[in-house]
């Protein structure tokens, strides 16, 4: 098994490519990291935080990692606050009313 992230250099990559409203759910999830799995990527994909982790053979960990992506998904990525999710420049993010300057899409309204 290769090395992993470490707790700081997911941090550094989540707020390098989104902000820093997620760093407390990438907290979350090296709290709750069993000693066997390593994170490889933590990233932002389709306006939700995002975790690769090996070996994927812990069913509860899976489903850990699904609700911290399905509550980024309420959360701004900028700053933590309240968000949904829009199209920016042509990627889905989730942002708050503050943070969503120049937004093309949102999905609270058709």
């Amino acid at each position: 098994m290769a090395d992993g992230l470490s707790r700081l250099q997911a941090k550094e990559a989540i707020h390098k490519n989104c902000g820093a409203g997620w760093l407390p759910l990438a907290d979350e999830v090296f709290d709750k990291l069993p000693s066997n799995i390593i994170i490889t990527c933590a990233f932002q994909k389709f306006g939700a935080l995002r975790f690769d982790w090996d070996p994927r053979d812990d069913g509860e960990f899976d489903a850990f990692l699904k609700d911290v992506a399905q509550r980024s998904l309420g959360m701004c990525e900028t700053c933590g606050e309240a968000g949904i999710e829009m199209i920016i420049d042509s990627w889905v993010v989730t942002r708050c009313d503050p943070h969503c300057a120049g937004y093309v899409w949102r999905s609270d309204q058709p």
